[in-house]
């Protein structure tokens, strides 16, 4: 099921993002955190893309995008995230 929101299906292709996230959750586990991009749009979160919390390298503010915003989730969360996202509408 696509993101439904105010009578709306919303879908987004994410199949390269479900792909690589499942090799790090079963790398890393399902309890690993990430920082996961994100945009709202027409008041939808869509995720756009993850990356790996490094303490060495802390995420910086160059890193987003003025439309985006970054919150910190599960690969097991995320993954669910995305599998909805992905589905046709």
């Amino acid at each position: 099921m696509a993101t439904y929101h105010n009578g709306i299906n919303y879908s987004y292709d994410s199949e390269d993002l479900i792909k690589e996230l499942k090799m790090d959750i079963v790398e890393f586990g399902k309890d690993k955190e990430f920082y996961a991009w994100y945009k709202i749009i027409e008041g939808v979160k869509i995720y756009t893309n993850y990356d790996f919390i490094l303490d060495e390298k802390p995420l910086s503010a160059q890193e987003i995008k003025p439309d985006e915003k970054v919150e910190i989730i599960s690969g097991y969360e995320l993954l669910a995230k995305l599998k909805k996202q992905n589905s046709p509408v």
